[in-house]
């Protein structure tokens, strides 16, 4: 094999090598904040939200609860590697999300919290499936538990919260279709 050949294969074998994830962060918190994160919808300007105050003629499950049929960022459009992009801007970069409506597709998980009760989460994995970000689903009273290890899209109100000392995204009401 000619020099330049060896030359090549070893210098794309050392890109390989060294292109990979780690554990500790993933490789996009080496670089500034993506200026590529996906836009909001065209609908973004008139999101329902739900009613803060329910009269007290109505029962909690009567009170109207959000149809999510305006989005502002809709991930189930993007490939998994972008959805992983926008959901680890969304913890680097929170008060740019919190509280938008955010529909994302990806991988049901199940845990179960200290007291017992179970937890979901969304996962969303990066290209070659070392990395993820997971977002926990607070899921909506009308909403049944999501069957686990399946894709799914889910959409809610994106909240992000602090556990050991790192950011963390919260779909609230999330409607799992």
């Amino acid at each position: 094999m000619p020099k330049k050949m060896k030359l090549l294969c070893l210098v794309l074998t050392a890109l390989l090598l060294l292109s990979g994830c780690g554990k500790e962060t993933p490789p996009a918190a080496e670089t500034a904040a993506p200026t590529d994160a996906p836009a909001p919808t065209a609908q973004a300007e008139a999101t329902e939200m739900p009613a803060g105050n329910a009269s007290a003629e109505e029962a909690p499950e009567t009170a109207a609860l959000p149809s999510y049929d305006q989005v502002d960022y809709d991930l189930s459009l993007y490939s998994e590697v972008m959805v992983y992009a926008a959901l680890y801007d969304m913890t680097v970069s929170p008060a740019r999300y919190q509280d938008a409506v955010v529909r994302l597709s990806g991988v049901i998980e199940r845990k179960v919290d200290g007291q017992g009760q179970p937890v979901f989460y969304c996962v969303a994995y990066d290209e070659t499936n070392c990395c993820s970000v997971k977002v926990q689903l607070d899921l909506r009273a009308d909403s049944k538990a999501p069957k686990t290890g399946f894709d799914t899209t889910v959409t809610g109100v994106m909240s992000i919260y602090q556990e050991n000392g790192q950011s963390q995204c919260r779909l609230s009401g999330a409607l799992v279709q």
